[in-house]
This record gives structure tokens, sequence and C-alpha cells, in this order.
């Protein structure tokens, strides 16, 4: 039987990670483990979310400087130790998860309905 206090939670969880990394660049690792943490969560109550992960190769290293190339300098990236996966990525995701639960409690209807055959 589903908890509604763990979905309630997720929700506002996962709306507020939304809200939060609106305009950034670059999501920080530490709201990707908050993500995945929602997900965790929503999969203990018999969820199947894995589509909804965000997979390691999405990940890359902060960029910290940058120095664009010269006429006799080729340009220069420096990254930085933490993890960033790009900001319309994750919010594609998490939008991804919040309308997926919209959609599975409105039960919706898809394309058009037909006229009974015998009614």
């Amino acid at each position: 039987m589903t908890d509604w206090n763990v979905l309630a939670s997720a929700h506002a969880r996962l709306s507020s990670l939304r809200t939060h990394v609106e305009g950034l660049g670059d999501v920080p690792i530490q709201f990707v483990s908050e993500y995945h943490s929602v997900l965790d969560d929503l999969e203990s109550q018999g969820y199947e979310l894995t589509s909804f992960r965000i997979s390691p190769d999405q990940l890359r290293r902060e960029v910290i400087a940058a120095r664009p190339a010269g006429l006799r300098s080729p340009g220069r990236v420096i990254d930085g130790d933490d993890l960033v996966v790009e900001g319309r990525f994750f919010r594609m995701k998490a939008d991804a998860v919040l309308n997926f639960f919209q959609l599975a409690h409105e039960a919706p209807t898809i394309g058009f309905s037909a006229p009974l055959k015998n009614p």
C-alpha cells in the first residue's frame, strides 16, 4: 500500500529542487544526490523510476576557469574537483518525474474516444 506521506514528502522535495535549480547553468552533484534520494523514496513505494535517474556519464567536472585562444596560444580550460550536470538536463529529468506522478494519479484520456459499436 502506498504511503501518502512518502509521496507528499517526495513531491515537496522534488518541487523545491526544481525551483532552486532554475536558471543554473550547471547543477552541483549535491542536488543530483538529493534528486536520487527522492527517487529512492518513491521506488520504496513500488514505483519503477530507473529511466528518470541521471546516469554517471551525464556528470562532468565543473569548469572553474577558462582562457580563450589567442593568435599564438591555445585556449585553456581548468576543471575543478566538483561534479556537475547540465542544468537543462537536470530540469528535464525533474519535470519528467513530476509529470509522471501528475499523470499517474489523474488517469488522463490520451488520444480520442471512439463511439461504442453497440451502446
